[in-house]
């Protein structure tokens, strides 16, 4: 049975969003508190490009990828990306990037972090999410 939980830091990133952008924050705490007691939700987390766009429940409204550098590079890691989009269409655009550990069932949200990072290997979140997820596996 699968299984989600979160990384210290990005409980600290929920934190510091309910203060800039509450909207934001109460939609991605919402999703993850549904998202941990359903099955099929979670199961759809590892599917590169599982998108569910107008559905009419606004929770299950996602849109799932491989962090394509990473998931391909070297050394490979099992990092992806959720879009939110009810918040996309209320203009606000944050991503939770999460890791999978598919011999335990395991996500682990590393990060709930704004869109305009563009995934730049160099910025502080990227940073920081690689060694969360490396002191994960070790």
């Amino acid at each position: 049975m699968y299984s989600l939980r979160t990384h210290l830091d990005a409980v600290a990133d929920l934190e510091a969003l309910w203060q800039t952008d509450p909207i934001a924050a109460a939609d991605l705490e919402v999703f993850v508190q549904e998202a941990q007691d359903d099955p099929w939700l979670l199961d759809r987390l590892s599917q590169n490009g599982f998108n569910l766009e107008g559905d009419p429940d606004p929770i299950i409204n996602i849109n799932v990828s491989w962090w394509e550098a990473l998931w391909r590079g070297t050394p490979r890691r099992n990092i992806l990306r959720l879009k939110r989009w009810e918040l996309e269409r209320l203009g606000h655009r944050y991503r939770v990037i999460y890791m999978f550990e598919p011999a335990q069932l395991r996500y682990t949200i590393l990060g709930f972090v704004p869109r305009a990072f563009n995934y730049d290997r160099r910025h502080p979140y990227t940073q920081r999410i690689l060694a969360a997820y490396d002191d994960l596996v070790r």
